[in-house]
């Protein structure tokens, strides 16, 4: 038997569910992530978040996974990578025949800069600083590094 007729398809659509917040923080910042385009949202954290913005301080670099809701029931999901950039990290060594206090690190920094009792002898793109010269107000120099995101590191 042949049947002959139509029927209606009813096509509900999928919510637009967006994430919003900064993606790349220093480390040991907090970063509020914010949830657009569902009418119900779920963070796919442990233990999971039903709200539509979480403040998070990840340690290191992480992808957040969120699904959406909307009234139709539809559901949609979104990721978000939120970049942890790591403070500077360096040693020193005073190079003592050559007058200098020399940075060692893993990686070469855009700025230090060089302090005696809290005044500035030098702030420069070099890892080294000559003090042989200098009538130093104190036997101890601090050195901060600053890496591109601005984040400082002091020894």
């Amino acid at each position: 038997a042949i049947m002959n007729g139509s029927a209606n398809l009813l096509i509900y659509p999928l919510p637009e569910v967006t994430i919003s917040g900064n993606n790349s923080i220093c480390e040991g910042d907090t970063v509020v992530l914010t949830a657009s385009g569902a009418d119900t949202y779920l963070w796919m954290l442990n233990p999971p978040i039903t709200a539509n913005q979480i403040q998070i301080a990840p340690t290191e670099t992480t992808t957040y996974t969120l699904w959406g809701s909307n009234s139709f029931g539809c559901e949609k999901d979104s990721d978000f990578t939120v970049e942890v950039l790591l403070s500077p990290t360096f040693t020193l060594f005073d190079d003592q025949l050559n007058q200098t206090i020399l940075v060692n690190g893993a990686a070469i920094y855009p700025e230090y800069r060089f302090y005696s009792s809290g005044n500035l002898l030098s702030s420069s793109q070099f890892p080294s600083y000559f003090y042989g010269t200098t009538s130093l107000p104190s036997p101890t120099i601090i050195v901060e590094a600053t890496n591109d995101l601005g984040r400082i590191s002091t020894q």
